[in-house]
Protein backbone atom coordinates (compact mmCIF):
# COMPACT_ATOMS: atom_id res chain seq x y z
CA UNK A 1 0.00 0.00 0.00
CA UNK A 2 1.12 3.55 -0.63
CA UNK A 3 0.32 6.49 1.58
CA UNK A 4 0.04 10.09 0.44
CA UNK A 5 -0.09 12.31 3.49
CA UNK A 6 0.23 15.98 4.31
CA UNK A 7 1.70 17.31 7.52
CA UNK A 8 1.41 20.50 9.53
CA UNK A 9 2.67 21.45 13.01
CA UNK A 10 6.00 20.01 14.21
CA UNK A 11 6.93 19.01 17.78
CA UNK A 12 10.08 19.86 19.69
CA UNK A 13 12.91 18.06 17.79
CA UNK A 14 15.19 18.03 20.85
CA UNK A 15 13.51 15.02 22.43
CA UNK A 16 15.35 11.70 22.18
CA UNK A 17 13.88 9.30 19.61
CA UNK A 18 13.05 5.81 20.89
CA UNK A 19 14.92 2.91 19.31
CA UNK A 20 12.26 1.68 16.91
CA UNK A 21 13.56 -1.10 14.65
CA UNK A 22 13.92 -0.49 10.95
CA UNK A 23 12.79 -2.99 8.34
CA UNK A 24 14.95 -5.95 7.34
CA UNK A 25 18.31 -4.98 5.85
CA UNK A 26 19.67 -6.32 2.57
CA UNK A 27 23.39 -6.36 1.77
CA UNK A 28 24.03 -5.74 -1.94
CA UNK A 29 27.84 -5.81 -2.03
CA UNK A 30 29.80 -8.91 -3.07
CA UNK A 31 28.82 -11.46 -2.01
CA UNK A 32 25.19 -10.43 -2.35
CA UNK A 33 23.16 -11.81 0.55
CA UNK A 34 20.35 -10.95 2.92
CA UNK A 35 21.87 -9.90 6.21
CA UNK A 36 20.29 -9.97 9.61
CA UNK A 37 20.37 -6.66 11.39
CA UNK A 38 22.15 -7.01 14.77
CA UNK A 39 21.19 -4.81 17.62
CA UNK A 40 23.40 -1.74 17.96
CA UNK A 41 23.49 0.80 20.74
CA UNK A 42 21.27 3.80 20.34
CA UNK A 43 22.98 6.48 18.27
CA UNK A 44 23.36 10.19 18.39
CA UNK A 45 22.82 13.06 17.60
CA UNK A 46 19.57 13.84 19.31
CA UNK A 47 16.42 12.91 17.39
CA UNK A 48 12.68 13.44 17.79
CA UNK A 49 10.73 10.85 19.79
CA UNK A 50 8.99 7.92 18.13
CA UNK A 51 7.38 5.72 20.75
CA UNK A 52 6.42 2.31 19.43
CA UNK A 53 7.31 -1.30 19.67
CA UNK A 54 9.07 -2.94 16.68
CA UNK A 55 6.96 -3.56 13.65
CA UNK A 56 7.98 -5.89 10.87
CA UNK A 57 8.12 -4.49 8.17
CA UNK A 58 -11.37 -18.99 -17.98
CA UNK A 59 -14.70 -19.22 -18.35
CA UNK A 60 -15.90 -22.86 -18.67
CA UNK A 61 -17.53 -23.99 -21.92
CA UNK A 62 -21.25 -24.69 -21.43
CA UNK A 63 -22.16 -28.34 -21.79
CA UNK A 64 -23.28 -29.49 -25.22
CA UNK A 65 -27.00 -30.27 -25.23
CA UNK A 66 -28.44 -32.44 -28.01
CA UNK A 67 -32.18 -32.83 -28.17
CA UNK A 68 -33.62 -36.09 -29.43
CA UNK A 69 -35.42 -35.68 -32.74
CA UNK A 70 -39.21 -35.84 -32.51
CA UNK A 71 -41.28 -37.96 -34.83
CA UNK A 72 -42.90 -35.84 -37.51
CA UNK A 73 -44.71 -38.45 -39.54
CA UNK A 74 -48.30 -39.43 -38.69
CA UNK A 75 -49.21 -43.08 -38.60
CA UNK A 76 -51.25 -44.06 -41.69
CA UNK A 77 -54.80 -45.19 -41.23
CA UNK A 78 -55.38 -48.90 -40.76
CA UNK A 79 -55.28 -50.77 -44.03
CA UNK A 80 -55.65 -54.32 -45.02
CA UNK A 81 -52.59 -56.47 -45.35
CA UNK A 82 -51.40 -56.32 -48.95
CA UNK A 83 -49.47 -59.56 -48.86
CA UNK A 84 -46.20 -61.05 -47.58
CA UNK A 85 -43.78 -58.94 -49.71
CA UNK A 86 -44.87 -55.76 -47.88
CA UNK A 87 -44.43 -57.39 -44.46
CA UNK A 88 -40.88 -58.45 -45.39
CA UNK A 89 -40.05 -54.93 -46.54
CA UNK A 90 -40.76 -53.35 -43.10
CA UNK A 91 -37.83 -54.92 -41.18
CA UNK A 92 -35.59 -54.34 -44.20
CA UNK A 93 -36.53 -50.63 -44.29
CA UNK A 94 -36.00 -50.31 -40.54
CA UNK A 95 -32.59 -51.93 -40.86
CA UNK A 96 -31.57 -49.58 -43.68
CA UNK A 97 -32.85 -46.55 -41.74
CA UNK A 98 -30.88 -47.62 -38.66
CA UNK A 99 -27.69 -47.92 -40.71
CA UNK A 100 -28.27 -44.50 -42.27
CA UNK A 101 -28.89 -42.95 -38.84
CA UNK A 102 -25.75 -44.58 -37.45
CA UNK A 103 -23.72 -43.27 -40.36
CA UNK A 104 -25.16 -39.75 -40.09
CA UNK A 105 -24.80 -39.59 -36.32
CA UNK A 106 -21.42 -41.24 -36.46
CA UNK A 107 -19.97 -38.64 -38.80
CA UNK A 108 -21.28 -35.81 -36.60
CA UNK A 109 -20.85 -37.14 -33.04
CA UNK A 110 -18.11 -39.76 -33.01
CA UNK A 111 -15.33 -37.34 -33.93
CA UNK A 112 -16.37 -35.15 -30.97
CA UNK A 113 -16.41 -38.12 -28.63
CA UNK A 114 -12.95 -39.33 -29.57
CA UNK A 115 -11.30 -36.02 -30.47
CA UNK A 116 -8.60 -34.89 -28.05
CA UNK A 117 -8.77 -31.45 -26.47
CA UNK A 118 -7.40 -28.80 -28.79
CA UNK A 119 -3.99 -27.45 -27.77
CA UNK A 120 -4.05 -24.13 -25.93
CA UNK A 121 -1.17 -21.66 -25.73
CA UNK A 122 -1.15 -19.14 -22.89
CA UNK A 123 1.18 -16.14 -22.89
CA UNK A 124 2.34 -15.16 -19.41
CA UNK A 125 3.93 -11.77 -18.73
CA UNK A 126 6.05 -11.99 -15.60
CA UNK A 127 8.23 -9.66 -13.58
CA UNK A 128 11.50 -10.11 -11.67
CA UNK A 129 11.94 -13.90 -12.08
CA UNK A 130 13.92 -15.06 -15.14
CA UNK A 131 12.67 -17.94 -17.27
CA UNK A 132 15.11 -20.33 -15.61
CA UNK A 133 13.36 -19.80 -12.27
CA UNK A 134 9.77 -20.06 -13.52
CA UNK A 135 10.25 -22.86 -16.04
CA UNK A 136 10.21 -25.70 -13.49
CA UNK A 137 6.80 -24.57 -12.22
CA UNK A 138 5.48 -24.24 -15.77
CA UNK A 139 6.82 -27.68 -16.71
CA UNK A 140 5.03 -29.26 -13.75
CA UNK A 141 1.74 -27.65 -14.76
CA UNK A 142 2.13 -28.62 -18.41
CA UNK A 143 2.83 -32.23 -17.40
CA UNK A 144 -0.56 -32.46 -15.69
CA UNK A 145 -2.27 -30.50 -18.50
CA UNK A 146 -0.72 -31.88 -21.71
CA UNK A 147 -2.93 -29.81 -24.02
CA UNK A 148 -1.74 -26.51 -22.48
CA UNK A 149 1.47 -24.71 -23.40
CA UNK A 150 2.62 -21.67 -21.39
CA UNK A 151 5.01 -19.15 -22.90
CA UNK A 152 6.65 -17.05 -20.19
CA UNK A 153 8.09 -13.64 -21.04
CA UNK A 154 10.08 -11.63 -18.52
CA UNK A 155 8.92 -8.01 -18.70
CA UNK A 156 10.70 -4.89 -17.53
CA UNK A 157 8.85 -3.05 -14.75
CA UNK A 158 9.50 0.21 -16.59
CA UNK A 159 6.28 1.28 -18.38
CA UNK A 160 4.83 -2.17 -17.65
CA UNK A 161 1.31 -0.88 -17.03
CA UNK A 162 1.41 1.18 -20.23
CA UNK A 163 2.32 -1.92 -22.23
CA UNK A 164 -0.56 -3.86 -20.70
CA UNK A 165 -3.04 -1.12 -21.59
CA UNK A 166 -1.62 -0.78 -25.12
CA UNK A 167 -1.90 -4.53 -25.77
CA UNK A 168 -5.52 -4.82 -24.57
CA UNK A 169 -7.74 -6.14 -27.34
CA UNK A 170 -4.76 -6.93 -29.57
CA UNK A 171 -3.63 -10.34 -30.76
CA UNK A 172 -0.42 -9.79 -28.85
CA UNK A 173 -2.22 -9.29 -25.53
CA UNK A 174 -1.00 -11.62 -22.75
CA UNK A 175 -3.31 -14.19 -21.18
CA UNK A 176 -1.77 -14.05 -17.70
CA UNK A 177 -0.40 -10.85 -16.17
CA UNK A 178 0.80 -9.49 -12.86
CA UNK A 179 -0.77 -6.25 -11.73
CA UNK A 180 -0.60 -3.97 -8.72
CA UNK A 181 -3.54 -4.13 -6.35
CA UNK A 182 -4.55 -0.58 -7.35
CA UNK A 183 -4.77 -1.31 -11.10
CA UNK A 184 -7.91 -3.45 -11.24
CA UNK A 185 -10.45 -0.64 -11.85
CA UNK A 186 -8.56 0.66 -14.89
CA UNK A 187 -8.01 -2.84 -16.34
CA UNK A 188 -11.30 -4.48 -15.44
CA UNK A 189 -12.90 -4.26 -18.88
CA UNK A 190 -9.95 -6.14 -20.37
CA UNK A 191 -9.78 -8.86 -17.70
CA UNK A 192 -11.77 -12.08 -17.33
CA UNK A 193 -12.80 -13.12 -13.82
CA UNK A 194 -12.32 -16.66 -12.61
CA UNK A 195 -15.33 -18.93 -13.25
CA UNK A 196 -17.22 -19.93 -10.12
CA UNK A 197 -16.27 -23.54 -10.83
CA UNK A 198 -12.63 -22.53 -10.30
CA UNK A 199 -12.77 -19.81 -7.65
CA UNK A 200 -15.65 -18.11 -5.85
CA UNK A 201 -15.72 -15.15 -3.50
CA UNK A 202 -16.68 -17.52 -0.68
CA UNK A 203 -13.36 -19.31 -1.18
CA UNK A 204 -11.56 -16.20 0.11
CA UNK A 205 -13.23 -16.00 3.52
CA UNK A 206 -10.27 -17.63 5.27
CA UNK A 207 -7.80 -15.12 3.86
CA UNK A 208 -7.02 -11.51 4.71
CA UNK A 209 -9.92 -9.12 3.95
CA UNK A 210 -7.66 -7.07 1.68
CA UNK A 211 -7.90 -9.89 -0.90
CA UNK A 212 -11.64 -9.37 -1.29
CA UNK A 213 -11.26 -5.60 -1.13
CA UNK A 214 -8.71 -5.38 -3.93
CA UNK A 215 -9.56 -8.20 -6.35
CA UNK A 216 -13.31 -8.82 -6.12
CA UNK A 217 -15.70 -6.83 -8.31
CA UNK A 218 -19.29 -7.70 -9.09
CA UNK A 219 -19.02 -10.79 -6.86
CA UNK A 220 -16.30 -12.15 -9.17
CA UNK A 221 -12.65 -12.85 -8.37
CA UNK A 222 -10.20 -11.20 -10.77
CA UNK A 223 -6.89 -12.15 -9.20
CA UNK A 224 -4.97 -13.60 -6.30
CA UNK A 225 -2.08 -12.06 -4.34
CA UNK A 226 1.39 -13.15 -5.39
CA UNK A 227 3.68 -11.14 -3.15
CA UNK A 228 3.85 -8.15 -0.79
CA UNK A 229 5.59 -4.89 -1.65
CA UNK A 230 7.40 -4.76 1.68
CA UNK A 231 10.11 -2.16 2.31
CA UNK A 232 13.67 -3.22 3.14
CA UNK A 233 16.72 -1.31 4.29
CA UNK A 234 19.32 -1.87 1.58
CA UNK A 235 22.89 -0.96 2.53
CA UNK A 236 26.34 -0.98 0.91
CA UNK A 237 28.39 -3.52 2.87
CA UNK A 238 31.71 -2.26 1.49
CA UNK A 239 31.09 1.18 2.97
CA UNK A 240 30.05 -0.35 6.28
CA UNK A 241 33.08 -2.66 6.42
CA UNK A 242 35.44 0.18 5.58
CA UNK A 243 34.02 2.23 8.46
CA UNK A 244 33.85 -0.76 10.82
CA UNK A 245 30.08 -0.44 11.20
CA UNK A 246 27.22 -2.92 11.43
CA UNK A 247 23.77 -2.45 9.86
CA UNK A 248 21.42 -0.45 12.13
CA UNK A 249 18.57 -2.11 13.95
CA UNK A 250 16.72 1.03 15.10
CA UNK A 251 16.05 4.51 13.76
CA UNK A 252 18.40 6.36 16.14
CA UNK A 253 21.31 4.15 15.14
CA UNK A 254 20.42 4.56 11.48
CA UNK A 255 20.55 8.35 11.86
CA UNK A 256 23.94 8.20 13.62
CA UNK A 257 25.45 5.85 11.02
CA UNK A 258 24.08 7.95 8.15
CA UNK A 259 25.72 11.03 9.66
CA UNK A 260 29.07 9.21 10.03
CA UNK A 261 29.05 7.81 6.48
CA UNK A 262 28.18 11.11 4.79
CA UNK A 263 31.13 12.70 2.96
CA UNK A 264 30.92 16.42 2.12
CA UNK A 265 33.32 18.48 0.04
CA UNK A 266 34.89 20.89 2.56
CA UNK A 267 35.23 23.67 -0.01
CA UNK A 268 31.86 23.51 -1.73
CA UNK A 269 29.72 21.87 0.94
CA UNK A 270 28.35 19.50 -1.72
CA UNK A 271 27.50 15.99 -0.56
CA UNK A 272 29.83 13.57 -2.35
CA UNK A 273 28.47 10.49 -0.59
CA UNK A 274 25.15 10.56 1.25
CA UNK A 275 24.54 8.49 4.35
CA UNK A 276 20.88 7.57 3.75
CA UNK A 277 18.17 8.64 1.31
CA UNK A 278 15.68 10.24 3.70
CA UNK A 279 14.28 13.70 4.29
CA UNK A 280 13.07 14.86 0.85
CA UNK A 281 10.38 13.80 -1.62
CA UNK A 282 11.47 14.84 -5.11
CA UNK A 283 14.39 12.41 -5.35
CA UNK A 284 13.47 9.56 -3.00
CA UNK A 285 11.77 6.56 -4.57
CA UNK A 286 8.87 5.28 -2.44
CA UNK A 287 9.10 8.26 -0.07
CA UNK A 288 5.40 8.06 0.77
CA UNK A 289 5.76 4.40 1.76
CA UNK A 290 8.77 5.24 3.94
CA UNK A 291 6.98 8.12 5.66
CA UNK A 292 3.89 5.96 6.11
CA UNK A 293 6.08 3.33 7.76
CA UNK A 294 7.50 5.89 10.20
CA UNK A 295 4.01 7.13 11.07
CA UNK A 296 2.60 3.65 11.65
CA UNK A 297 5.59 2.56 13.73
CA UNK A 298 4.97 5.63 15.88
CA UNK A 299 1.32 4.55 16.37
CA UNK A 300 0.14 7.41 14.17
CA UNK A 301 -2.68 7.62 11.66
CA UNK A 302 -1.59 8.85 8.19
CA UNK A 303 -5.10 10.21 7.69
CA UNK A 304 -4.76 12.57 10.67
CA UNK A 305 -1.74 14.75 9.89
CA UNK A 306 -2.28 17.08 12.85
CA UNK A 307 -1.79 14.30 15.41
CA UNK A 308 1.37 14.52 17.51
CA UNK A 309 2.54 11.04 16.45
CA UNK A 310 2.34 12.03 12.78
CA UNK A 311 4.18 15.31 13.38
CA UNK A 312 6.94 13.49 15.27
CA UNK A 313 7.43 11.08 12.36
CA UNK A 314 7.59 13.92 9.84
CA UNK A 315 10.07 15.85 11.99
CA UNK A 316 12.38 12.85 12.25
CA UNK A 317 12.12 12.26 8.49
CA UNK A 318 13.05 15.84 7.56
CA UNK A 319 15.78 16.12 10.20
CA UNK A 320 17.96 13.74 8.15
CA UNK A 321 18.26 16.33 5.39
CA UNK A 322 17.58 19.68 7.09
CA UNK A 323 19.71 19.25 10.20
CA UNK A 324 22.06 16.29 9.69
CA UNK A 325 22.76 17.05 6.01
CA UNK A 326 22.98 13.31 5.30
CA UNK A 327 20.92 13.78 2.10
CA UNK A 328 19.59 16.73 0.12
CA UNK A 329 17.46 17.65 -2.88
CA UNK A 330 20.49 17.87 -5.20
CA UNK A 331 21.05 14.10 -5.12
CA UNK A 332 19.82 11.85 -7.96
CA UNK A 333 16.95 9.43 -7.37
CA UNK A 334 17.65 7.21 -4.39
CA UNK A 335 17.73 3.88 -6.24
CA UNK A 336 20.03 5.28 -8.93
CA UNK A 337 22.25 6.87 -6.27
CA UNK A 338 22.61 3.55 -4.48
CA UNK A 339 23.32 1.66 -7.70
CA UNK A 340 26.10 4.14 -8.54
CA UNK A 341 27.59 4.12 -5.05
CA UNK A 342 26.75 7.67 -3.97
CA UNK A 343 24.55 6.77 -0.98
CA UNK A 344 25.19 4.18 1.73
CA UNK A 345 21.59 3.22 2.57
CA UNK A 346 18.16 3.37 0.94
CA UNK A 347 14.70 2.00 1.60
CA UNK A 348 13.07 0.15 -1.29
CA UNK A 349 10.84 -2.86 -2.00
CA UNK A 350 12.72 -6.15 -2.09
CA UNK A 351 11.84 -6.64 -5.78
CA UNK A 352 13.95 -3.61 -6.69
CA UNK A 353 17.12 -5.44 -5.65
CA UNK A 354 17.07 -7.14 -9.06
CA UNK A 355 17.11 -3.75 -10.78
CA UNK A 356 19.98 -2.51 -8.64
CA UNK A 357 22.07 -5.57 -9.42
Amino acid sequence: MEYDVTMSKFPDPTKEYAGTPVTGAIDLSQPRSVAETPSVAEGKPETPPLYTAPQSVAETQPGLHIESPQATREMPPDAKQSGRPFRNFIPLAIGILAIVLLLVLGFSIFPKLFKKSAPITLNYWGLWEPNSVVQSVIAEYEASHPNIKINYTLQSPKNYRSRILASAGQASAPDIIRIHNTWLPMLRKDLTPAPDTILKVSDLVDYYPVMQKDFVLGNKVYGLPLEIDGLALIYNADMFDEAGLSPPSDWNTLRKIAFDLTLTNPETGIIERAGVALGTTNNIDHWSDILGLLILQNSGNPGRPSDVAVQEALTFYTTISLKDKSWDASQPSSVYAFATGTVAMIFAPAWQVAEIK
